[in-house]
C-alpha cells in the first residue's frame, strides 16, 4: 500500500505511473481478499476428533444428529474458500510482480549508466511475473472443483450417498403403511 502512495506522489519518476498504480491496487485487493478467505474458512475446518471433544458421548450417539454429514458439508465449504483464497493469493502475487516490473522501467529521458541496470531489473522481474503467472494458472487448474479429492473424501461421499438412499427407502416404506 505504501507503493501506491509513492506512485501517486512521484508520478513524474515513473514511465508508466497509471499502469503501475493499477497493478499495485489490484495486488492489494487480491491479497486482502485471500486473507479474508483464509480467516473465514477456518470455521469450516475441523476434524472428527475435535467434534468428539466438543460434544458428549451421549450427544455423539444421538441418531438425530448427523455429525459426519455436517462435517462433510463444512469441509466442502472450507475447500471452496481455500480454493478462492489460493486463486486470489496467486492473482495478488502475479499483480505485484507485474507492478514491480512496470515500476522499474526507465524513463525515456534516462540516458545514464543506471539505465542498463534498470532494464536488467525489468527483465528479471518480467521473468518472475511470467513464472508466477504460469504457476498461478497451473495451481488454479489443479484446484478445479472435483479435481482434488482424497480417498477418505471419496469414501465419506459414498457413505453419505448410501445413508441418504437408505433414509429415502425407509421414508417410502413408512409412507406406504
Amino acid at each position: 500500500m505504501t507503493s501506491i502512495g509513492l506512485v501517486i506522489i512521484y508520478q513524474d519518476k515513473y514511465r508508466l505511473p497509471g499502469l503501475t498504480l493499477l497493478l499495485f491496487t489490484l495486488a492489494t485487493i487480491f491479497l486482502i481478499g485471500s486473507l479474508q478467505c483464509g480467516i473465514n474458512g477456518q470455521k469450516w475446518y475441523y476434524s472428527h476428533a475435535e467434534l468428539e471433544s466438543w460434544w458428549t458421548d451421549e450427544e455423539m450417539k444421538d441418531p438425530g444428529r448427523k455429525f459426519s454429514q455436517d462435517q462433510y458439508s463444512d469441509f466442502n465449504n472450507w475447500k471452496k474458500l481455500a480454493r478462492r483464497g489460493t486463486i486470489l493469493y496467486n492473482a495478488g502475487i502475479t499483480s505485484l510482480s507485474a507492478a514491480l516490473t512496470t515500476s522499474v522501467v526507465p524513463l525515456l529521458s534516462d540516458c545514464n549508466t543506471t539505465e542498463s541496470f534498470r532494464w536488467t531489473a525489468v527483465s528479471v522481474l518480467g521473468c518472475s511475473f511470467i513464472a508466477q503467472l504460469i504457476y498461478g494458472i497451473v495451481v488454479t487448474i489443479q484446484l478445479a472443483p472435483g479435481k482434488v479429492e482424497t480417498k477418505e473424501q471419496r469414501d465419506e461421499a459414498e457413505k453419505k450417498e448410501a445413508a441418504e438412499t437408505e433414509e429415502g427407502a425407509a421414508e417410502e416404506q413408512e409412507g406406504t403403511k
